[in-house]
């Protein structure tokens, strides 16, 4: 009976998807049913493989393959030409390629991964991992648990090393959450973010630029419309930076650093300290603690080399509070 059914599906699966018209002559042409260490049906250039443990593998194209095996409850599923997916190494994986692309999920249990109208999508050597592509691209999620890869419209995700960790690229870009927990790396309309070596991290772009959150735990790097921000080498550091601005919040805990409109900030080596650069301004707080320096209108800030000096540029010039504490300099 469950093989009956099974069969059924088969036959009714392309109107279900809603495939053309011409889907009905390029099934009987290539189709192929796999369940449970038996072949069911195989017409066409197409490959079908599922081992004894009720895996199930199943192609409708030409020129494809879908193979389930070496172990329990695996999915293989292919629909279209030139694809191919891959479930097994494990218990209750899921792969599935439609129209084209790759996906593979195995080497552990209920990992998951799909591809759409093109791509590569792998989820392996872990647990509960996930990949997705949609409309081509590269979306890698494993070496660890519960980590999660999309792809949307081209580009490159990768979560791995870790778990809990999350890549996500819409239209292009990189993005890279690896080498810890829970870190997350979001790309959106090109760039190139990155979360890793640490816990929590969070990196994200916006149309274009680099953003990098490293070395430590809870680390924050933004960056709109163009522009570098990388936070790091310490813990709970923010760089935000847009608009062809440059940030950098490192080599401590909890600095921060605002670039804004092709300005540059720095707040490092040290903790607390704040630096914010706008309108093309030049800030640099750090090499102590909870300095504070801000740059606009082109003017250039320090506060270095103590501790609680606050040190603004309100035009073009310069405010220096340097080798001492508790200095304040302001211009103009």
């Amino acid at each position: 009976m469950k093989l009956r059914l099974i069969a059924a599906v088969a036959t009714i699966l392309p109107a279900v998807l809603g495939l053309n018209a011409a889907v009905p002559a390029a099934v009987e042409a290539g189709l192929c049913i796999a369940y449970n260490g038996v072949s069911l049906v195989t017409s066409g250039n197409v490959t079908c493989t599922a081992s004894e443990g009720d895996n199930f593998a199943l192609v409708i194209g030409e020129d494809s393959s879908a193979t389930a095996i070496e172990g329990d409850n695996n999915t293989a599923v292919v629909i279209g030409d030139g694809s191919a997916a891959s479930a097994g190494q494990g218990d209750g994986n899921t792969a599935i390629a439609l129209n084209g692309g790759t996906a593979v999920a195995a080497f552990g249990s209920n990992n998951v991964a799909y591809t759409f109208n093109g791509g590569s999508a792998s989820a392996t050597e872990g647990d509960r991992n996930t990949a997705v592509v949609l409309n081509g691209g590269s979306a890698t999620s494993g070496r660890g648990n519960d980590n999660a890869a999309l792809v949307a419209n081209g580009g490159k995700a990768l979560a791995a090393f870790g778990d809990n960790n999350t890549a996500t690229v819409l239209y292009g870009g990189s993005a890279t959450a690896l080498s810890g927990n829970d870190n997350t790396a979001t790309v959106i309309g090109g760039g190139e973010a990155t979360a890793s070596e640490g816990d929590g991290n969070r990196a994200s772009v916006l149309d274009g630029g680099t953003a990098e959150a490293t070395l430590g735990n809870g680390n924050r790097a933004s960056v709109i419309h163009n522009g570098v921000a990388s936070a790091g080498d310490g813990n709970d550091n923010t760089a935000y930076a847009s608009n062809g601005g440059s940030a950098v919040a490192a080599f401590g805990d909890r600095n921060t650093a605002t670039a804004r409109d092709g300005g540059s900030a720095s707040a490092i080596e040290g903790d607390d300290n704040t630096a914010s650069a706008l309108i093309g301004g030049l800030a640099n707080a750090g090499l102590g603690d909870a300095n504070t320096a801000v740059a606009l209108n082109g003017g250039e800030a320090t506060a270095a080399f103590g501790n609680n000096n606050l040190a603004v540029a309100l035009a073009a010039c310069t405010a220096t509070a340097i080798n001492d504490d508790n200095l304040t300099f302001l211009c103009p």
